[in-house]
């Protein structure tokens, strides 16, 4: 980022277009390996801008795509899944077993604060390909395999959310309050 050169614009942007290809050309093969029969597809939902948006909106049953500041969509799908879908669901979710992990911040005086965390956090990894959630060894999260429950989960809410993912984060709140 030291180096400065003195390029022709053409050539930036037919670099910037062959590696913007490249990376579609991959989104497009993962996307495709994973739903062959062409599931993720965008749908039309009543579109509701951030200025509009109204507690009623979110209260009506009824599915929107919300435009919020900073071009950030929010799909709003309330009831998405079926009672007894999300009743089971919680159900797994308490029988789980998660992890606390112990995090370190620097202070001012350099001396680190080891800080235990109070929300329980669990981590699924397609074909167990990522094994941490970050580098540091001391409050590493080991990641686990995929199991049936969280194929199924995960692919709803691929479907749902129009887009694909290859790793479930499951975050536990004991008490309802971020620890």
């Amino acid at each position: 980022h030291l180096n400065v050169s003195k390029r022709v614009h053409n050539e930036v942007m037919a670099e910037c277009s062959r590696t913007e290809s490249f990376f579609a050309a991959q989104l497009d093969r993962h996307v495709r390996g994973k739903f062959p029969e062409g599931l993720i597809r965008h749908r039309e939902l009543p579109v509701v801008e951030w200025s509009n948006i109204e507690e009623s909106l979110l209260t009506d049953g009824t599915a929107y795509r919300l435009h919020l500041p900073f071009d950030t969509e929010l799909l709003w799908y309330p009831g998405w899944l079926a009672d007894n879908r999300g009743d089971a669901l919680v159900r797994t979710l308490e029988k789980m077993s998660y992890e606390y992990p112990t995090y370190s911040f620097a202070q001012p005086h350099g001396i680190a604060k080891a800080v235990p965390s109070k929300r329980g956090v669990a981590r699924f990894c397609e074909e167990f390909r990522q094994r941490h959630q970050q580098v540091s060894t001391s409050s590493d999260v080991e990641a686990r395999r995929f199991e049936p429950w969280t194929i199924d989960l995960l692919r709803e809410v691929e479907i749902a959310s129009e887009a694909v993912f290859n790793c479930l984060w499951v975050n536990e709140y004991g008490d309802g309050h971020v620890g």
